[in-house]
């Protein structure tokens, strides 16, 4: 470091009172000039961002307008208690939740669409199924999973005989 690089301190003459001025006035002067180097590096810092932000600005804007956003999963749900997929069918897929009803995705979960508003008297789903050998053949049973706090009972269980269109209640409602 090249502060005072002009000036000369001999220590070996300086004792006492007049030491502890010298040292005061030295520690003074470092300080001073650590301060202006400070303030220096930080106005080239200042500088440095100023430059490359409209070009790093310019650059975010194309990259985001590249960007197409999408829908990651339903809207409501709550906790996903049953999921359900279908062997010959491998984009689609059955998702259970405790509050949200069933969701079905037919795009490998880029979109959902709720298949159980209207039909079921509980939102709550505790367990779904798919008749693999014909996939239009789905059943559902409603209810917490889990015990919990804040448990819903089951209120029957539902079949569909044309994958989620329509549903019909099969038993077990008390």
């Amino acid at each position: 470091m090249a502060l005072h690089k002009n000036r000369k301190y001999d220590l070996s003459r300086k004792s006492g009172a007049s030491f502890q001025r010298f040292y005061i006035n030295f520690l003074t002067s470092i300080n001073l000039e650590l301060n202006q180097m400070v303030k220096k590096s930080f106005i080239k810092c200042l500088l440095c961002c100023f430059l490359t932000v409209p070009v790093l600005g310019q650059e975010m804007q194309s990259l985001l307008k590249s960007y197409k956003f999408r829908s990651v999963g339903p809207l409501r749900g709550g906790r996903v208690t049953a999921v359900m997929g279908v062997e010959s069918q491998p984009s689609v897929f059955y998702m259970g939740a405790t509050g949200g009803g069933v969701w079905k995705t037919d795009d490998y979960g880029i979109t959902w669409k709720n298949i159980s508003d209207g039909y079921f008297s509980t939102p709550s789903i505790g367990a779904i199924e798919v008749y693999q050998k014909d996939p239009n053949i789905i059943y559902v049973g409603t209810g917490s999973d889990g015990l919990r706090s804040n448990v819903i009972t089951g209120k029957g269980v539902y079949k569909s005989t044309n994958a989620g269109k329509k549903w019909e209640l099969i038993g077990l409602e008390k």
